[in-house]
């Protein structure tokens, strides 16, 4: 049930990247949007321009989500641009005893293939990998513990 909740929130939070409507100057992530920019000065040597700013734009279209509860106790506690990366981190109503094992390689599977089949099932995943983008999660539990971290950079299985 909770994993299902989880999920859940990940379509909401790629739907608002998905959207077409612009980021105001004005928004009150004008702040992060700012610090979200200097990972990638105009200008800079970024091996991928297209794929940076894609991931600027991505990141700043879901600065709306950050902090809101998404399902019981889920939430996306960040989301950045680093270069070409588009890094999303999350907190879970989970512990490391909890989710050890098996239960981790479990979790990390079905968020990375469900992020992952969202995102490129909006159409913005496969523009995003071909321009060279990565999509970072990284998943935490409620007592700091790192329930994943991995790096996406391809759409698979069926969208």
């Amino acid at each position: 049930m909770q994993r299902r909740l989880f999920y859940f929130s990940l379509i909401a939070v790629f739907g608002l990247a998905a959207c077409d409507k612009p980021v105001p100057s004005t928004s009150p992530a004008t702040t992060t949007e700012s610090a979200v920019q200097a990972t990638v000065p105009v200008g800079s040597n970024c091996a991928a321009p297209q794929a940076c700013e894609s991931a600027r734009l991505l990141a700043a279209g879901m600065q709306d989500a950050v902090a809101l509860e998404l399902g019981p106790r889920v939430r996306m506690t960040s989301v950045r641009a680093e270069g070409p990366t588009l890094v999303m981190s999350f907190s879970i109503p989970y512990t490391s005893a909890v989710m050890n094992g098996p239960n981790r390689r479990t979790i990390e599977s079905e968020v990375g293939n469900f992020a992952n089949r969202t995102l490129c099932g909006s159409g913005v995943g496969q523009q995003f990998y071909a321009s060279g983008g990565e999509l970072r999660l990284r998943v935490f539990g409620m007592d700091g513990s790192r329930m994943t971290d991995q790096r996406l950079t391809a759409c698979y299985g069926p969208s």
